[in-house]
C-alpha cells in the first residue's frame, strides 16, 4: 500500500492510500471508503429509509459526506431531491475531487445540490432550529454521527439515517431509539470496512 497524500487540516488528518489500483480515504486514520466499497456504503444509508419516505421533491440535509458520494447516490435514486449539505472540512471536498473524481463526477455533483455549507454540523442544526428550517430527512454521513444530539435533530426533520461503527458502538446511547415511532436497522457486510460489518439505521421521529 502506498501513500498518495497526507495533510493535517484545521480539523483532522486526511490521507489517501492506494493498493493494487484501489484508492482509500482515511480521516484521522479511520477508513471512510475505498473505490471498491463506496457505492455499497452510500446505498446502505438510503435502503433503511425506504419504508419511511420517498426523497423526490423533498428537502434533504446531508451532514458530512464531503467526498460527494452521498449526494451523488441520493440524486441517482431520487433525481428531484432538494439537497442541502453541511461539511465541516473544505479540504475533504478538495481532496476527494482530486483523488476520487469518479465518486463525485469530478466535483460536478456539488453543482446539482441546492446548497453546500461549510461548518460544524451541530452548529448548523442549531441555526436551522433558530431559523425554523425544516427537512424531510437528515442523513448523517460522518464517523461521529451518533454524537449528534438527536433530540435537537428531531426539531428540524421527520426522518434520519445514520450508521453505528464498531468504534462508536460502546458509546452509542440506545435511548435514541425511544425518539422514533418506527425504525429499521441493517447489518451490512462491507469487506475491509469497520471490521467488515457496520450497522446502518433509519428512523421516523415521534411527535412526543
Amino acid at each position: 500500500m502506498s501513500k498518495l497524500y497526507e495533510h493535517q487540516s484545521e480539523h483532522q488528518k486526511i490521507s489517501v492510500w492506494e493498493s493494487n489500483g484501489v484508492r482509500s480515504l482515511y480521516l484521522d486514520d479511520d477508513l471512510q471508503f475505498d473505490d471498491n466499497n463506496e457505492l455499497d456504503v452510500h446505498q446502505a444509508f438510503l435502503t433503511p429509509l425506504i419504508p419511511f419516505t420517498n426523497l423526490n421533491d423533498k428537502e434533504v440535509l446531508i451532514i458530512g459526506g464531503g467526498d460527494g458520494g452521498m449526494a451523488r447516490t441520493t440524486l441517482a435514486w431520487y433525481p428531484d431531491a432538494k439537497i442541502t449539505q453541511c461539511e465541516l472540512d473544505p479540504k475533504v471536498v478538495e481532496i476527494s475531487v482530486q483523488y476520487f473524481p469518479k465518486l463525485n463526477h469530478s466535483g460536478r455533483v456539488f453543482d446539482y445540490i441546492d446548497k453546500l455549507v461549510y461548518g460544524d454540523g451541530i452548529e448548523f442544526i442549531n441555526k436551522c432550529i433558530i431559523d425554523d428550517k425544516q427537512f424531510d430527512t437528515v442523513i448523517l454521513d460522518l464517523t461521529v454521527g451518533t454524537m449528534i444530539p438527536f433530540k435537537q435533530l428531531k426539531r428540524i426533520t421527520k426522518n434520519v439515517s445514520f450508521f453505528i461503527s464498531y468504534k462508536s458502538i460502546e458509546q452509542f446511547d440506545l435511548n435514541i431509539f425511544n425518539l422514533f415511532d418506527d425504525y429499521d436497522a441493517q447489518v451490512v457486510k462491507i469487506k475491509g470496512y469497520h471490521n467488515d460489518s457496520i450497522v446502518f439505521c433509519a428512523g421516523r421521529f415521534n411527535e412526543a
